[in-house]
């Protein structure tokens, strides 16, 4: 079966194409830790032509950037520029993804920018609870769970980056997009430079062997200096996008916590005062799902806080939506929905996903149908199913 080598996403009037390069293998194949995160940071410090500011420089002479972002499953490198900008700096662009030169000195003073970042963060309330989250949700070695320490970043050497960008930065194993306004003639750049003769997307992925090690302890607490503000995180593993009840579940957070009209945002901001925002999400990744809630608030408030949340667990459980919040949050999600949808741009994030998690073509026409035709009986059984205070993972910094 043949394969198109390139998505593409038109959306003519605007002037402007993103241009992405789609690798597999981020978090999930790394050997040693950080490895993917340090070797995204060098991509752009320096090319087989081009040092790092020779770079910088000339996307700034033209309104462009380059923006690298390395997930747990992928690593995503994208171009922005003005139509007119595209064909003369797409070559740079190319160089600078799959002609990368690691020099030694860039490499020592982003590991030591990155140590002095880490100490920043582990000051922060926030930045450790979230931390330790992950921790105790997949297990310290995980690579959806490990929080990146400072002899991790002493650790890595420069042969494990050149290891890492040779292995996982490679066409064969590349997607790509194309979105905003661009004609014929970028496709047909795009595919000399880009795709071989030869192209096949890899059928499989990059991801190395690893196993979820959960900790047992479901409330753990880190004691930092500052007196009054703890903040709060809460994380369950949860269903994936393809699931059956993804979608009802997807609703249900809504309700819970995914707005600002949510049971918990009404009832611990609005009602008690205890915190200036809380929220519930669903995160997905490749490997694994999770529920989120997240919050700060004053220290002396911390156990009532919890017991709200999970007063707001109980209810969902136990008594039916009434119709007036539903309807309410179905005009929402509606409204929320046409505008992930709306436009070039976000269609093609949507598409993406879709593509990523195995998702049906009719993915967001089936959640708009649902949206309607779901019930407070229905949203009650998800919350039974889905909702289990004892099993959340518990933080508090």
């Amino acid at each position: 079966m043949s394969v198109k080598p390139i998505l593409e996403y038109p959306e003519s009037n605007i002037n402007i194409v993103k241009f992405t390069v789609i690798l597999p293998g981020g978090r999930i194949a790394e050997i040693k830790k950080a490895q993917s995160f340090l070797t995204a940071k060098m991509i752009k410090k320096g090319s087989k032509n081009h040092t790092a500011f020779q770079i910088e420089e000339i996307l700034d002479f033209n309104g462009a950037t380059i923006e690298v972002e390395s997930g747990y499953d992928e690593i995503h490198i994208s171009l922005f520029c003005l139509k007119k900008q595209f064909l003369a700096l797409i070559p740079l662009f190319h160089e600078v993804v799959f002609e990368a030169v690691f020099e030694p000195h860039e490499f020592s003073l982003l590991k030591n920018i990155r140590i002095e970042k880490l100490k920043q963060a582990l000051s922060k309330n926030e930045s450790v609870a979230e931390r330790t989250l992950g921790v105790h949700l997949f297990g310290a070695d995980h690579p959806y769970g490990y929080a990146t320490s400072e002899q991790n970043y002493i650790d890595i050497q420069l042969e494990d980056i050149e290891y890492f960008y040779r292995e996982h930065y490679q066409k064969l194993k590349a997607k790509y997009m194309i979105v905003g306004d661009y004609d014929a003639s970028f496709i047909d750049t795009i595919t000399a430079l880009f795709i071989p003769n030869n192209y096949q997307p890899n059928p499989g992925d990059d991801a190395q062997p690893f196993s979820l090690s959960p900790s047992a302890e479901k409330y753990h607490t880190v004691k930092l200096p500052n007196p009054y503000q703890s903040s709060i995180k809460i994380g369950w593993h949860t269903i994936a996008p393809a699931h059956p009840d993804s979608i009802d579940l997807s609703i249900l957070n809504t309700i819970f916590g995914g707005y600002f009209g949510s049971r918990l945002m009404g009832n611990i901001r609005e009602e008690k005062g205890y915190t200036y925002g809380i929220y519930s999400q669903i995160f997905n990744q490749k490997y694994g799902s999770y529920g989120y809630i997240s919050t700060d608030t004053d220290k002396k408030h911390v156990d009532k806080v919890l017991k709200e949340i999970q007063h707001e667990i109980d209810q969902l459980k136990q008594v039916l939506i009434p119709i007036e919040e539903l309807d309410l949050v179905k005009n929402y999600l509606k409204g929320d929905l046409l505008r992930d949808i709306d436009g070039s741009f976000k269609l093609a994030e949507a598409q993406y996903r879709i593509m990523k998690f195995g998702l049906s073509a009719d993915y967001y026409t089936r959640f708009l149908e649902r949206i309607d035709q779901i019930t407070a009986e229905d949203l009650k059984a998800i919350a039974n199913k889905y909702l289990n205070f004892g099993q959340c993972h518990v933080i508090v910094v």
